[in-house]
């Protein structure tokens, strides 16, 4: 919220009126059905499942998209173990855009030196995760710390290991939860290499922030990223979970 509109801050004559300066909304909104089924193994239990998307992502009253992706995983558990492999956006990711300015605001667009842009499909690459936790139980108190390896292949990114088409990163993360109900989680991610002003590169990483509860077959998440970030940027991540099972054959 609060994206300043700057289109018409001149006038006719090239005068400036901040009055003309209004604002705009960014959002981004996701519809995900899941599917997801046990499958026989000998030793532990193999789980699989899949995420069919539609997204729809909208910049005020400028720009609107709506695409469709398809997600795959795998997890393997073996007593306090887990292990995991997901797949996003398997296929690509396809956003098809749509953009609506006036006549007046696509000549600021141009007296500017910016681009106007045009009706256009963004593409989003698959993406490659491989994840390792393990559970610790210390009576009603649950603890399981977690390690993650993240491949893009949309080309050369700032991660830690940056090749072109492949780069990685990594991420790490634990959970506290009580009885299983309420549960706690922190984090960090997103490793980059950060220029300075004398011209030196620092390591900096995204830290984050957690909250759940679980009641039933209902559960509530909350996330709160880019903690601390000089930018003051941040996202709060706001997730409903309600898992449908099928009655037990009689």
């Amino acid at each position: 919220d609060g994206i300043p509109n700057t289109l018409s801050l001149y006038n006719s004559d090239g005068t400036i009126n901040f009055d003309n300066v209004t604002e705009f909304s960014a959002a981004d909104y996701a519809f995900i059905l899941s599917y997801a089924k046990p499958f026989k193994v000998k030793k532990g239990q193999l789980l699989g499942g899949a995420n069919i998307k539609v997204i729809h992502r909208r910049i005020g009253p400028f720009a609107n998209s709506w695409g469709f992706g398809l997600d795959a995983g795998l997890q393997y558990r073996i007593k306090d173990w887990n292990f995991g492999l997901v797949a996003k956006d398997v296929t690509s990711t396809f956003n098809a855009w749509s953009f609506s300015f006036s006549e007046d605001e696509r000549e600021v667009l141009e007296l500017t030196n910016n681009e106007v842009p045009i009706n256009s499909v963004e593409i989003t690459r698959p993406q490659i995760l491989l994840g390792a936790a393990r559970r610790f139980q210390f009576g009603n108190v649950g603890l399981m710390p977690e390690a993650n390896f993240i491949f893009t292949t949309d080309g050369a990114r700032n991660t830690l290991l940056s090749a072109d088409p492949i780069s990685m990163d990594i991420a790490g993360g634990v959970e506290a939860d009580y009885k299983e109900f309420v549960f706690l989680r922190a984090g960090v991610s997103q490793f980059q290499q950060i220029a300075d002003f004398d011209g030196g590169e620092n390591l900096k990483a995204r830290p984050s922030l957690g909250v759940g509860f679980r009641i039933s077959s209902l559960t509530v998440d909350y996330a709160y990223t880019d903690l601390g970030a000089e930018e003051s940027t941040y996202s709060h991540v706001i997730s409903l979970h309600l898992a449908i099972r099928p009655k037990a054959k009689e």
